[in-house]
């Protein structure tokens, strides 16, 4: 007994009740808890001197009902925990497959694009954190879709660039090789005349050979964006009247009339060299298309704040079919060598050069009447 006395009040409220309020007590050998008891008056010869005062639950019952509790517990515990791991494995697995789901789908996705097919697009389901992961899955599948095109472009171009360059090649190559086998194989009967004029071929195609080579790697080095542009205010029409003064002796040569026609004096901001080399180019090409007694005329006139230069001639012209294609690389318009002679680099020369400084070139041609080269720059003050 650790506790010798009980509150006496609840015992009275127990009596009170004669048992049918359900009340707990003091325990005198465990005071720091309270159980359930029983209690009654001792009265002797009508007087009261006492209470009997029983608790109702002993240590024993207590140890066994707690090992009762306790198995009852465990064994609950138990069974709900399987349970609950049983459950959360088949949530697990439904929320895997579900998660997965867009996973298998990118998987499928990306093995078509291994297999080179771009043209199915990785298209998920439903929405979440894997949707950002598609759109630049196929993003990146139509770069290279587009890369892969451009290389086969590419090599279509590099194709047809060593057909044209081959043959254009193979041509004063093998004049010069003719005419030197002959002054060799000759030397001692051969004329002074015929040695001068097989000299003077050699001459020419050499030329001839150096300006398309010159003309492919001043292309190669337009296209690789190597070349920065120096820019500087010129007067437009002190630059056109430069270019034609430089052609006027072979345009007699070929009895073509080259004439200049500018009303105004204009200024643009040009890289001079590079402008001066795509015009150049122009008139080349106008004055090797135009026969005898013909016309090439360079014009300048104002247009909208720009400055409209064209580039006419009253040659053979293009056919429509092939106008699409006159600034295409390496491109041969006809099987003609008098209509198209060379690899057709000059005029890619022309495009890429105004594509620096930001200005288009526009053709329009007519078979048998002639054809007009344009383009407009913006002018500019001094």
């Amino acid at each position: 007994i650790k506790n010798n006395q009980v509150p006496i009040d609840v015992i009275k409220e127990y009596i009170k009740y004669k048992g049918e309020k359900f009340l707990v007590g003091l325990d005198p050998r465990n005071p720091e808890t309270k159980k359930i008891f029983s209690a009654s008056p001792i009265i002797e010869q009508n007087q009261l001197n006492g209470y009997v005062y029983v608790i109702l639950s002993s240590e024993e019952y207590e140890s066994v009902a707690s090992l009762l509790f306790t198995g009852f517990i465990y064994n609950v515990g138990k069974k709900t925990l399987l349970l609950t791991l049983l459950v959360a494995i088949v949530f697990g697995l439904i929320a895997i497959w579900y998660l997965t789901k867009n996973l298998r789908i990118i998987q499928k996705g990306v093995e078509r694009f291994e297999k080179e097919d771009f043209s199915n697009k990785i298209e998920l389901t439903s929405k979440g954190e894997f949707t950002e992961l598609a759109q630049t899955l196929n993003r990146m599948a139509d770069t290279i879709d587009g890369n892969i095109k451009q290389l086969k472009s590419m090599e279509n171009l590099r194709k047809e660039l060593v057909a044209n360059v081959s043959h254009d090649l193979r041509t004063p190559l093998a004049i010069i090789h003719g005419y030197a086998e002959t002054l060799v194989m000759k030397d001692e009967i051969i004329s002074k005349v015929d040695r001068v004029k097989f000299l003077n071929n050699i001459l020419k195609s050499t030329n001839n050979l150096e300006k398309l080579v010159d003309e492919l790697f001043e292309l190669s080095k337009l296209e690789s964006n190597k070349v920065k542009l120096k820019k500087e205010k010129v007067n437009l029409s002190e630059l056109l009247n430069d270019i034609v003064g430089r052609y006027h002796i072979l345009a007699k040569k070929k009895e073509i009339q080259l004439t200049l026609h500018v009303d105004m004096v204009s200024y643009v901001e040009i890289d001079i060299a590079l402008m001066e080399r795509a015009i150049q180019n122009l008139v080349e090409n106008a004055l090797k298309f135009t026969p005898e007694k013909g016309q090439v005329q360079l014009k300048v006139s104002e247009q909208n704040g720009f400055l409209k230069v064209e580039i006419q001639d009253d040659g053979v012209g293009i056919e429509e079919e092939y106008l699409p294609f006159v600034f295409d690389r390496y491109k041969k318009l006809s099987n003609d060598k008098d209509n198209n002679p060379g690899a057709g680099l000059g005029l890619a020369i022309v495009k890429k050069i105004l594509e620096l400084h930001s200005v288009s070139i526009e053709v329009d041609s007519v078979k048998g009447e002639g054809t007009v080269f344009s383009f407009l720059m913006p002018s500019t003050t001094i």
